[in-house]
């Protein structure tokens, strides 16, 4: 029997790539300690596996206070999913039980029970293949991908090709690159074929930089040092590397600092605005681009204690 797996497939590789770059909006937490957590019928994960999870789950203690109990179940669900996939097991299905306990230092405290319902097979990678992706030849791709066919196909080992592959687009100029792995099971072989579906997004140039908040001859210096000129291809992590290059001649670090960072996604261009101004203003831009800001508290080499 042949399965296809594109959305499970996808949510699974794209774990922690979203739970390292995702950013959402403020929402109202409650402290909830994980005090235990209990495995029931799992037999494919050894207990080394087994207590490294618990500590993964455990280290979670701010949670949502709309239904927060169903939103610890649905984290710890996702972790143990993804913990099966690390080790081959894409089909494994899971329930988790949240059983309230008592009050430990003001905070709520949980334990947590996992049942196996059905750990599935083991699978092993048949074939590997990229759609949409132009700029680089599949051989070029596949080599990021740590592994090969016949061997079992682990998670995050996938993620992390994945990520180099997002990597590697990002040096060349496709910074709006994205990827979605589509994933079709053979159960007769235990065995998986992957298709990653590209995006390429167009390759981006740089339009505009400036320096805000400064005196006039330091601003100069700055906008002298910028290595790119417009119609120059971007490539991800230069601003980062010209912030902590320059770091001298900048003020320190603010929490009211930012970096503008404007996308026309229609022209393909990129500018970037630097603001060290008192009352910096918000980013402002067109209503096409997309827009974003982050503060200069993560560029900057941070001082030692």
């Amino acid at each position: 029997m042949r399965k296809r797996l594109l959305f499970e497939a996808a949510s699974l590789v794209c774990l922690s790539l979203l739970q390292a770059q995702a950013q959402t909006a403020p929402f109202s937490v409650a402290s909830l300690k994980i005090e235990n957590v209990r495995f029931q019928r799992v037999s494919k994960l050894s207990s080394a596996q087994q207590r490294e999870l618990t500590k993964e789950i455990r280290q979670d203690t701010e949670w949502p206070t709309q239904h927060i109990l169903q939103a610890v179940a649905d984290s710890v669900r996702q972790n143990v999913l993804a913990a099966y996939a690390d080790h081959g097991y894409w089909r494994a299905k899971v329930t988790v039980q949240v059983v309230p306990q008592r009050l430990l230092d003001s905070a709520q405290t949980v334990d947590v029970v996992v049942w196996a319902l059905n750990e599935g097979p083991q699978y092993r990678l048949r074939s590997l293949t990229w759609s949409g992706a132009e700029a680089f030849p599949p051989e070029r791709l596949n080599g990021l991908i740590p592994v090969r066919p016949g061997e079992v196909l682990e998670r995050d080992k996938l993620a992390a090709g994945m990520e180099a592959a997002r990597h590697l687009y990002a040096t060349r100029g496709y910074i709006n690159y994205t990827a979605i792995p589509e994933m079709q099971t053979d159960d007769a072989h235990d065995t998986a074929s992957l298709q990653i579906h590209v995006d390429e997004g167009g390759v981006f140039t740089f339009e505009k930089f400036d320096v805000l908040g400064i005196n006039p001859t330091t601003r100069e210096r700055l906008l002298d040092a910028w290595p790119l000129r417009p119609g120059d291809v971007y490539a991800s992590g230069i601003v980062e590397d010209f912030v902590r290059q320059h770091a001298s001649l900048l003020p320190p670090a603010g929490q009211r600092d930012v970096v503008c960072r404007t996308m026309d996604l229609s022209n393909h261009t990129i500018e970037f605005t630097l603001d060290f101004r008192a009352q910096p203003l918000p980013c402002a831009a067109p209503p096409e681009p997309e827009v974003t800001s982050q503060s200069l508290n993560r560029l900057l080499p941070q001082p030692q204690p």
